[in-house]
């Protein structure tokens, strides 16, 4: 029903940027998102309806680190100290220690990059290094399944509602309102 009524099927089919049927459609804060598998079928693809149709959001990368040692927050640009590549962060994960005892090591998601950043290098904010980096890698969901959302917020804050979908044939995935 939805599919019909944003016009999904009919602007979908006609697109030479994907393939295969929709794998799922899902709205979030008034705002409608499709998924469909990119042009063979590597990965699955996430487009926002807008006015003019559809637009494909960005891959965001993820961008491994280790020796975290001063807090990486939302809206940090990351620098590689050696490479010179920059990112935009858009969510930080700490899977184990702490910024305060220097042994954060996690991920971080990172959009518009420039340049490279490479494995093992510095990460710095502000000209101080910051974290070690690892190899940073496109965030892709891979192809096939059916995209099944929940809009959620776990953080506790009312402007951080997320979308959050699983396919059963890749883990699951966090969709990030603008960003991808």
């Amino acid at each position: 029903m939805v599919t019909r009524s944003h016009g999904l099927s009919a602007v979908d089919h006609r697109q030479s940027t994907r393939e295969g049927p929709v794998r799922g459609v899902a709205v979030h804060r008034g705002v409608v998102y499709a998924w469909r598998n990119n042009v063979g079928s590597t990965r699955l693809a996430c487009y926002r309806a807008t006015a003019t149709g559809w637009v494909a959001m960005p891959t965001l990368r993820r961008l491994p680190f280790t020796l975290g040692s001063t807090e990486i927050v939302v809206g940090d640009i990351v620098t590689g100290a050696s490479a010179g590549g920059s990112a935009r962060v858009v969510d930080v994960v700490v899977d184990t220690g702490t910024f305060g005892t220097a042994d954060a090591v996690g991920y971080l998601v990172v959009a518009d990059l420039s340049g490279t950043i490479s494995n093992a290098e510095w990460l710095q904010v502000g000209g101080s290094d910051v974290a070690r980096a690892g190899s940073i890698s496109a965030y892709n969901i891979g192809p096939g399944g059916r995209v099944r959302w929940l809009s959620h917020n776990f953080y506790g804050a009312s402007n951080l509602y997320r979308l959050y979908g699983a396919t059963g044939a890749s883990p699951a995935f966090e969709l990030i309102p603008d960003e991808g």
